[in-house]
């Protein structure tokens, strides 16, 4: 009887551990961010280094465009994940380029949207597909 009771247990468990919802909790809104940066104009040349950025229109609340490594660029939703209502701004300080809510205080790695700290900590920033092609950065 004892032993019947622990599959019994087991199963109830797996039941409901398979049949959990996901979190929406970090659903953050993001928008159109259909475009194509040319790094060759003078008004892309922040990108041009390693660590340079870009804050571009579209998406929901904005796009952060990073340049992190050697043919690698990432675009972030602007939208912070605790407060829709906000648009982070990126900040240069002890941990580098990061983003950072000026509601939450939430703060984020620039390059790839992970949470350092702040109330927002379970979520990251929504990011967008990108791709190197020749000289333009594509973004959708």
């Amino acid at each position: 009887m004892r032993r019947r009771l622990t599959a019994l247990g087991i199963a109830t468990l797996l039941l409901v551990a398979t049949s959990c919802k996901k979190d929406r909790s970090c659903d953050t809104p993001f928008g159109d961010a259909r475009c194509t940066i040319d790094l060759t104009l003078p008004s892309n040349s922040r990108l041009s280094d390693i660590n340079g950025y870009l804050m571009l229109h579209g998406g929901n609340k904005g796009i952060c465009l990073t340049h992190p490594s050697t043919n690698e660029f990432v675009a972030l939703e602007r939208t912070c994940p605790r407060d829709h209502d906000v648009a982070v701004d990126m900040r240069d300080d002890s941990d580098g380029l990061i983003l950072e809510c000026p509601s939450c205080g939430s703060r984020f790695l620039s390059i790839d949207g992970t949470p350092l700290d702040g109330s927002a900590t379970s979520c990251s920033l929504f990011q967008y597909s990108t791709r190197l092609n020749g000289t333009t950065v594509e973004i959708w």
